[in-house]
C-alpha cells in the first residue's frame, strides 16, 4: 500500500509547481497510470482520496483544474477507464467522497472552457451509466445535485 504521507507529499508537491511543469508531470503520471495492475491504479486513487481532504484547497483547486485538463486531452477510453475506477471505489468506499470539497471541486470543473466541460461530463455520464443499479444509486446520492445539473446527469 502507497504510504499516506508519501502521497499526501506527492500532491502538494505537485500542486506547488508552476502549472507548465505541473501540467507535464500530469500528463506523465497519467501516461504510466494506464500500464500499471488494476489493483495499483485503485492504490494510487486510494492515496489521491484518502489525502486531498488534507491539502489546502487553493493547492488542491490548482491541481484538480491541471488534472482536468490533462484528462481532457486523454482518448475517451481513457477517461472512461480513469473515471470508472473512481466510481468503482464511490461504490465501494462513499465515505472517501464524503470527505471531499465537492462544491469547491465543481466551481474548479465550472472554471474550464465549455468544450473541456462538456468532455469530461460526457465521459461522467457514460461511466455513471455504465455502472449496475446498486453502484448507480451510491452514486447518485453522492454527487451533489448542482454537480448532477451541471454535467447533465
Amino acid at each position: 500500500m502507497v504510504d499516506s504521507e508519501h502521497s499526501k507529499n506527492i500532491i502538494l508537491a505537485l500542486a506547488g509547481l508552476p502549472d507548465f511543469l505541473r501540467k507535464s508531470m500530469l500528463q506523465k503520471r497519467l501516461a504510466e497510470f494506464y500500464t500499471l495492475l488494476p489493483e495499483e491504479q485503485e492504490e494510487i486513487i486510494d492515496g489521491a482520496l484518502e489525502n486531498a481532504p488534507a491539502i489546502p484547497f487553493d493547492s488542491l483547486a490548482r491541481l484538480l483544474k491541471t488534472w482536468l485538463t490533462t484528462v481532457c486531452a486523454l482518448s475517451e477510453e481513457e477517461r472512461r477507464h480513469l473515471f470508472a475506477v473512481y466510481a468503482a471505489k464511490a461504490c465501494s468506499n462513499p465515505a472517501k467522497f464524503v470527505t471531499l470539497n465537492l462544491d469547491g471541486m465543481l466551481e474548479v470543473f465550472m472554471s474550464l472552457d465549455a468544450s473541456q466541460r462538456q468532455t469530461i461530463a460526457a465521459s461522467i455520464r457514460d461511466v455513471i451509466a455504465a455502472t449496475g443499479k446498486p453502484c448507480h444509486g451510491k452514486l447518485m446520492v453522492l454527487i451533489p445535485d448542482n454537480a448532477k445539473k451541471s454535467m447533465g446527469i
